[in-house]
């Protein structure tokens, strides 16, 4: 008997594919970052996986997905790419979290804090010079952002045209929802501050910060000072309201400088951040995804950007203690995350404030 493709289910008695339709996607880069999302929501089911790198896992009853892509901007873009056109999902409605360790300028806070990003700055692009070939005026500076001619040079290229810059609304309202929470501190995290002073000395706690991503793994005060520069120059020059401000375009290597809640600061550097809100901007774009409007970005620090005062920078990034306060950050992550994906999943529409934010920010 012959049955015609589209008439299938009702003259062949087929069963037609159900597809999940999860609430919210916790997106993480390593299985040590997913390790406690996985055993307590607890995310039980296994899922193939054979574009990504690791299997899904899903709570039917929460309608929460778990994603793991592999540690770097590439795996991270095409693991949450091919997670859009899997035909066994719909994730045009979804909220994703994107839940991940990171270091910390020690100007803006500390290890085992739990940073919300309200912005997205790409940090690998443009041309990058050698130091001892660059013009005298250029005052050391190295790399030169594209389409322009000499380094931080006003006005900014648009960061749309690149992918360089995204808003996350949504982070705003995941801090509300969180910033009473008390992240522990330990006796691990007193030892990780030791040597510094101001932010960087504090207890940990639940933050507002802006993240910078790109998939070198970088060190130190210039660099720390570098990035600095870099995200006000999106923020400021071209992905926002344009200023004419030359404070917030100049050399920035002041540690002493305050960093006030809720302001556009440079906060954490991390990898996959803006890999992953390219991927749903396109997926968005595909009508595959829900888009970069519905992602949240939490980052809980593991480290410092640089080090503390009278150690060595390479001893001191490859040696035991720089990346020792990591698993108080796995543990931030899932006391900071949990309750957002619990009220995205749980709450009704009409409750969740997460909408309401999101409404608030287009209007």
């Amino acid at each position: 008997m012959f049955c015609w493709p589209v008439l299938l289910l009702v003259m062949c008695g087929g069963a037609a594919a159900v597809k999940k339709e999860p609430a919210v996607v916790v997106i993480t880069a390593m299985e040590s970052e997913m390790a406690r999302f996985a055993e307590r929501l607890p995310l039980d089911e296994r899922l193939a996986f054979p574009a990504g790198f690791f299997d899904l896992r899903y709570n039917e009853k929460l309608a929460v997905l778990g994603l793991v892509t592999g540690e770097g901007v590439r795996r991270a873009s095409i693991s949450v790419t091919a997670l859009g056109f899997d035909e066994r999902l719909d994730l045009r409605e979804s909220y994703f979290l994107f839940a991940g360790i990171a270091g910390v300028d020690p100007a803006f806070g500390s290890v085992g804090s739990a940073i919300w990003a309200t912005s997205l700055v790409h940090a690998d692009s443009g041309y990058l010079f050698d130091q001892s070939d660059v013009p005298v005026d250029w005052d050391g500076q190295t790399v030169v952002p594209n389409d322009r001619t000499t380094p931080f040079e006003r006005p900014a290229p648009n960061p749309d045209d690149a992918d360089l810059l995204f808003r996350t609304p949504l982070g705003k309202y995941a801090y509300e929802l969180t910033k009473g929470i008390r992240v522990p501190d330990t006796g691990n995290l007193s030892l990780a501050r030791a040597g510094y002073d101001g932010p960087a000395a504090k207890p940990p706690a639940v933050r507002l910060g802006d993240t910078v991503s790109g998939d070198f793994f970088w060190a130190g005060k210039d660099w720390t000072a570098f990035y600095r520069r870099w995200h006000r120059y999106w923020i400021h020059g071209g992905g926002g309201e344009r200023s004419d401000d030359d404070d917030l375009f100049k050399d920035d290597d002041d540690e002493a400088r305050v960093v006030e809640e809720g302001e556009a600061a440079f906060a954490t550097t991390a990898m996959e951040d803006t890999a992953i809100a390219t991927a749903l901007a396109s997926l968005e774009r595909a009508g595959r995804a829900s888009g970069v409007a519905n992602l949240l970005v939490l980052r809980t620090v593991s480290d410092y950007s640089y080090q503390p005062p009278g150690l060595d920078l390479v001893d001191w990034v490859f040696g035991p203690t720089h990346m020792s306060p990591a698993d108080e950050a796995y543990e931030a992550a899932w006391l900071v995350g949990s309750p957002v994906i619990l009220d995205l999943c749980c709450s009704p529409p009409s409750q969740r404030l997460a909408e309401k934010r999101l409404v608030e920010s287009v209007e």
